[in-house]
């Protein structure tokens, strides 16, 4: 501000002499004016700054700037994760241009255009309340880090990469008075390439299963299948093709392909249009997942309990050159919702659990 108000003076003085400063002056001294009233604005709020500044905010900044209007309070904003948490705890550096390293750098770069390291000159230091609530962050993250399974430092890293993953756990728990996940796990994300010979009998597939297994090429199996022995001409047996995520499959299914390798064969599973057996062509690991079951609904008669909802954050390997922006995670709520409805034959007060009436609803974020 001295800057300002001795051109001022100078200009004054210049004034009495009869001579004043030129056009060029006074356009470069406006602009060095407006340029100090924006620093005192942004010094000031930095948060409050950057939401008005044109630029998209990002979910990070939003999320932190309720977080403060309610006094840093997890009754209010409530945070369920330790991703979020960390991201949240770094935002009083982040949005002063404080430097940050992976995967946070890569995480604000996707999620906000206004971040831009600064010089340490031009950095701001963060109030003493944005301090106390970073830390409160810091807390809260190493907690639920400490009660829950060990997760490996690349899914930790590949989660905290994805403003998507952040945004998806935030709605998800947002009007949650209590934690919703219930033992969340952390695994690979594993595909695979399965090629499938369906059969008409489950004595068909143990005979192919067997021949399978003593080596015999899946393919020449898949020939000798008599399609005329059916009496559903319409069925598709024969040799079939296709890509399947292992979290996908059913139990059954699941239980018999997680442990098996490139050529090895399993079977027979029952379809509603034959008998299967599997030959596992290629697997890899292309990403990791993230599960957990949900709160459970408890029948108000007898308080027996029922799995209401399960969570599921599918998040890709990024490829080289590349972003989370351009593979990013994907979180799936599926709900299952019970209705209850009085039992015709007790009194018209007294509930009873019914399962007549089911819904699934799946959320893509």
């Amino acid at each position: 501000m001295r800057r300002r108000h001795q051109f001022w003076i100078g200009t004054w003085f210049a004034g009495l002499m009869g001579c004043g400063p030129s056009a060029e002056e006074i356009a470069e001294a406006k602009a060095q004016e407006r340029l100090d009233e924006v620093r005192d604005e942004f010094t000031k709020d930095p948060a409050k700054f950057l939401m008005n500044s044109g630029t998209r905010p990002g979910v990070a900044l939003i999320t932190w700037q309720k977080l403060i209007d309610a006094d840093c309070d997890f009754e209010k904003i409530p945070i369920w994760t330790p991703y979020e948490a960390k991201i949240l705890a770094q935002m009083p550096y982040v949005m002063r241009g404080h430097p940050i390293s992976e995967p946070m750098k890569s995480f604000f770069r996707a999620d906000a255009e206004w971040y831009k390291p600064r010089e340490s000159k031009n950095r701001s230091s963060p109030t003493q309340k944005e301090l106390q609530c970073s830390k409160k962050l810091r807390n809260l993250e190493e907690q639920i880090v400490s009660s829950r399974e060990p997760v490996p430092e690349e899914a930790r890293f590949r989660f905290l990469q994805d403003p998507q993953a952040f945004q998806t756990w935030f709605q998800w728990g947002s009007s949650r008075t209590s934690n919703p996940y219930v033992s969340p796990a952390v695994e690979p994300l594993v595909s695979l390439y399965l090629q499938t010979i369906r059969v008409p009998s489950v004595k068909q597939a143990n005979q192919v299963l067997r021949k399978a297994q003593k080596g015999e090429a899946f393919d020449t199996l898949a020939t000798r299948i008599d399609t005329e022995s059916t009496d559903d001409p319409a069925a598709l047996y024969g040799l079939l093709d296709s890509m399947k995520e292992l979290h996908d499959l059913e139990p059954e299914w699941r239980a018999a392909l997680e442990d098996l390798g490139i050529g090895d064969t399993a079977g027979p599973f029952t379809t509603d249009n034959g008998w299967v057996v599997v030959q596992i062509v290629d697997r890899k690991e292309s990403g990791w997942i993230w599960a957990a079951d949900g709160v459970a609904c408890r029948n108000p008669e007898d308080g027996t309990e029922r799995q209401c909802s399960s969570y599921t954050m599918r998040c890709p390997d990024i490829p080289d050159g590349k972003r989370a922006i351009h593979t990013p995670c994907a979180g799936f709520l599926h709900e299952t919702l019970f209705f209850f409805e009085p039992d015709p034959i007790s009194e018209p007060d007294s509930p009873t659990e019914t399962t007549s009436a089911e819904a699934v609803v799946v959320e893509n974020p």
